[in-house]
């Protein structure tokens, strides 16, 4: 294991340029996610059908745009509008696809009957946005981490090793081991740089990032583990696994809800990891209990790793 470990960063040194690269979108994603925790205030975008004299509209929760007909659902999933509001024979209807709660109470903000706009949207602290801002990155980047794996397999180094008294159990953690500091350490360092240099409100403390980033670049690891234990072209693997990310991420409530809809996208979203761990975050922040949730995404990192373990035994493996 400790002959893998050095072996692949020999590999990665060798390959600096793409680690470096690496490390400069870390700097930024970091940046990024710090800019938008500090301006954590969301203010939603609501599209209203008609001329702007048959609404009576005016909230500083509100951007408001004024529209001639309905536009298509597509420009809700893509972010343009939060929601749609039009009059259909004298009622108001809302339209959107983040949740039923959001309607609800727009439709009470319309009627003249919300007690407080402010409840339009949930404000998260810092803490939970940084976290929700780096997570899908941080699976990205697991990913790409995973090239050492990658390469052994297209340049069939893993047949040679199976064929030998080294065991593939120590090879596969050996490779996990290399990933999973390459991505934990600098995220933490780069995030420990901007409260202890820049005084930056990082919402959480310290030990309590070291955990969590800890949890989440463990399942990212064991998930690109188990995405480039699928193909032997890791080209294939990662854009594949890249797929998967963006889509379970954003669905898992990374950047906005997508609850309260269509029941079984909700059951859905309930099963995947990432949201499992933004609600353990959410719970950490409230002061709640988040030993389900992390004991969850454990379990689910346990198995990740086990079937790539299997699985590269079965394709290499000869009894």
């Amino acid at each position: 294991m400790i002959a893998v470990i050095k072996n692949d960063c020999r590999r990665a040194w060798e390959n600096k340029a793409r680690i470096f690269v690496m490390f400069a979108l870390m700097v930024v994603s970091i940046g990024v996610a710090i800019f938008m925790s500090s301006h954590g205030e969301e203010t939603l975008r609501i599209g209203f059908v008609g001329e702007e004299s048959e609404w009576a509209v005016s909230s500083d929760k509100l951007e408001v745009t004024y529209l001639k007909e309905a536009p298509k659902t597509s420009e809700l999933i893509k972010g343009t509008y939060d929601a749609v509001v039009q009059k259909e024979g004298g009622n108001i209807t809302v339209e959107t696809i983040k949740n039923d709660v959001l309607q609800t109470k727009l439709e009470q903000l319309l009627a003249g009957t919300a007690g407080n706009e402010m409840t339009l949207t949930e404000k998260k602290g810092a803490g939970s946005m940084m976290i929700g801002y780096l997570l899908m990155f941080l699976l990205m980047a697991s990913l790409t981490n995973m090239f050492t794996f990658g390469e052994d397999k297209e340049q069939h180094l893993l047949e040679r090793i199976a064929t030998t008294p080294t065991s593939l159990m120590r090879v596969l953690l050996g490779h996990t081991a290399f990933s999973f500091v390459l991505l934990f350490l600098p995220i933490l360092c780069i995030i420990a740089g901007a409260k202890v240099i820049f005084q930056v409100d990082i919402g959480f403390e310290l030990f309590e990032y070291f955990y969590l980033l800890g949890f989440i670049c463990l399942f990212a690891t064991a998930f690109s583990l188990f995405m480039a234990s699928l193909f032997t072209d890791s080209d294939r693997s990662n854009m594949l696994g890249s797929t998967i990310v963006v889509i379970t991420t954003v669905l898992s409530g990374s950047f906005f809800s997508f609850e309260d809809g269509n029941k079984w996208l909700d059951y859905l979203i309930q099963v995947l990891p990432q949201k499992r761990y933004l609600e353990a975050v959410a719970n950490l922040e409230n002061g709640d209990s988040m030993i389900t949730n992390i004991a969850y995404l454990l379990i689910f990192t346990i198995v990740l790793f086990f079937f790539a373990l299997m699985k590269t035994r079965k394709d290499y493996v000869r009894s």
